[in-house]
């Protein structure tokens, strides 16, 4: 067996039996309930409202929010996988993501993201708080921003003065 051949093969993945599949499976979602719960109790020790879990809010698409508190349209979504080449990270997935993201802001939704081991620490729960608290000025959500028009020659001009600034 050559170096290369040796090498190779100690790449290679050890294969599972479908029992250790199962087994890994079963541990994955212990884990996501752990990380439910525990961040469950998080907001009710902070006095946020309890979340909508797996919360359904297209009309027509099957799109769900991991957390959603539907009177202040506010979303929470985990982004997993990112550093193991997970659905978030691919191509199709981040599109995906995008399309969805884009259709819940359509819809007047405010979007809050964390990774898995970031959920119901202070720092998240502290932004969480303030998009929960954030109150619109209008009742219309807001879907892009509007930039002040401008003429031509008055953007020449302050192009040539910010020019002529060190």
């Amino acid at each position: 067996m050559t170096t290369h051949q040796l090498v190779q093969l100690l790449r290679r993945k050890p294969v599972k039996t479908p029992a250790q599949k199962e087994w890994a499976k079963q541990q994955r979602k212990l884990r996501e309930q752990q990380r439910h719960l525990t961040f469950l109790a998080q907001c009710e020790k902070h006095g946020i409202p309890t979340p909508h879990y797996e919360y359904l809010f297209h009309p027509v698409r099957k799109w769900r929010f991991d957390y959603a508190w539907p009177d202040k349209k506010v979303y929470l979504e985990i982004q997993g996988g990112l550093y193991n080449g997970g659905a978030h990270a691919r191509p199709w997935g981040i599109r995906r993501d995008m399309a969805k993201s884009s259709a819940a802001s359509g819809l007047g939704w405010r979007p809050q993201y964390c990774m898995p081991r970031e959920l119901g620490t202070p720092a998240m729960i502290a932004s969480l708080k303030a998009a929960l608290s954030y109150r619109s000025t209008s009742n219309t959500p807001a879907v892009g921003l509007a930039l002040p028009v401008t003429s031509s020659a008055s953007s020449s001009s302050s192009a040539q003065s910010s020019e002529e600034m060190p």
